[in-house]
């Protein structure tokens, strides 16, 4: 049986500091039971079955259930960076890509995980603002005039990268010049997607990507109403 090769990457600050541990910490704390969807869920083995309680119980219950399991990945995490560089386990690595500093692990694979830190990085890498914090990327999302509002379906014009319209789940398509524009934004500012919650304007770091250059991405903050 053939191996894989399967690499996961987390981002960290660019300057070189070290990850916002606390940042990252309270990010856990300010979860919701709406951000703990199947997938993370499946993740973190918690999906508990043949539970009589009413849905709330049920929610509160495993909401703190997951938000102590993230804790604990978050402490592993830092134990094994240490204090950056020499002192970092063997299982991590920095990889700079696009002007983006990434925390790596990964291996070749016959089935498991490569390394102890995959798992790690893998669950924490399922929860947007914990990831955010995790980068020094965290930023004040309120709702006020200065955040550029957006329906999906319509088209976000981003400084220095063109038009594209925004998804419902954040994605971002391109478009052609002449479509219409409904707000205007730039990297690193912020903007309010109705319904589904505020998302960063950033550089994608997708190292499977097929093409050269830079891209925008939306990566979510905060749901929202």
């Amino acid at each position: 049986m053939p191996s894989n090769l399967l690499l996961i990457w987390l981002p960290v600050p660019t300057d070189g500091s070290p990850p916002d541990w606390a940042t990252a910490h309270a990010a856990v704390d300010q979860l919701t039971t709406r951000e703990l969807n199947e997938e993370p869920l499946d993740a973190l083995d918690l999906l508990l079955a043949d539970v009589e309680e009413d849905e709330a119980t049920y929610d509160a219950r495993v909401l703190a259930i997951a938000q102590r399991h993230l804790h604990t990945r978050l402490r592993e995490l830092q134990d094994a960076y240490g204090e950056g560089d020499a002192d970092m386990s063997h299982e991590l690595a920095y990889l700079h890509v696009h002007g983006r500093r990434l925390l790596v692990t990964g291996g070749s694979s016959w089935g498991d995980p490569p390394t102890e830190m995959f798992t790690v990085l893998n669950e924490l890498a399922e929860f947007p603002t914990i990831v955010a914090a995790l980068a020094g990327n965290i930023r004040p999302v309120p709702a006020h005039a200065s955040t550029p509002s957006i329906e999906p379906g319509q088209v976000l014009d981003i400084d220095g990268f063109g038009r594209r319209v925004v998804s419902a789940a954040g994605e971002l398509t391109e478009v052609p010049a002449d479509q219409q524009v409904a707000a205007t934004a730039e990297i690193g500012s912020v903007v309010y997607l109705l319904g589904h919650g505020y998302y960063l304007v950033e550089l994608d770091c997708d190292l499977d990507a097929e093409r050269d250059g830079d891209f925008p991405a939306l990566t979510l903050l905060s749901r929202g109403d």
